[in-house]
Order: C-alpha cells, then structure tokens, then sequence
C-alpha cells in the first residue's frame, strides 16, 4: 500500500503525519497499517511527528514509541458506548479528536513564536 500511494513521495515535505487504525495495541508493529506508514514516513521525513488515531487502544504500547514510528497515539471515542454508536459516532469523534490536536499544535507553534 505504501509504494501503490507513494507515500514517500507524498510525506517528504510533511510537518505532521497522521494515519488511523480501529484498534492498535503491541501487535500493531507486526504489519499493521500505522506502523508501516509510520516507518515510511520517518524514513523520509524524519522530525514529522507522526500521529495515530484509533478508535481502540489496547496494551502494550510503549513498543510503538520509537524515533522511527509512532509519536503520540490519540484514542477516537470520546465516551464509553456500546460498538453500534462508537461506529455510528465515528465520523464525529475522529473530527473532535482531530480538532483538539490541530488546537494543541497551533498552541506549540504560538508559544514558539513568543
């Protein structure tokens, strides 16, 4: 997947990378798309902070935490609920989740300013 979209080629100029997967946890690092994508990216643009969003996050994450992966993992639910309406909440979640952390950067990047 990662050479049919060319990511390398789209990721080499990227301030921030962000990839998603329903759930992650330690297996993650054993072919799963953000771990690929991540270490892709890192190949090429090595200071973009790669980020992930997962509607599940389970155990064992620190393995994914290296200069050449993951970054920082963001859980997409934003309450406990049953499977039905985290799948139907889906969408809105994921743009709330994403707004705060576009919010958090533009926080760093004003205080770098200063």
């Amino acid at each position: 997947m990662i050479e049919y979209t060319h990511l390398k080629e789209r990721v080499q100029d990227a301030d921030f990378v962000f990839t998603g997967e329903g759930g992650i946890d330690s297996q993650t690092q054993y072919g799963k798309t953000p771990f690929g994508v991540a270490l892709a990216a890192k190949s090429v643009a090595p200071t973009a902070p790669v980020i992930v969003l997962s509607g599940n996050i389970g155990d064992g994450l620190s393995i994914l935490y290296r200069p050449d992966a993951i970054d920082a993992i963001f859980p997409t639910a934003t309450a406990a609920k049953s499977l039905a309406k985290a799948i139907a909440d889906a969408a809105s979640d994921i743009e709330l989740v994403s707004e705060n952390i576009g919010r958090l950067i533009a926080a760093i990047q004003r205080s770098k300013q200063n």
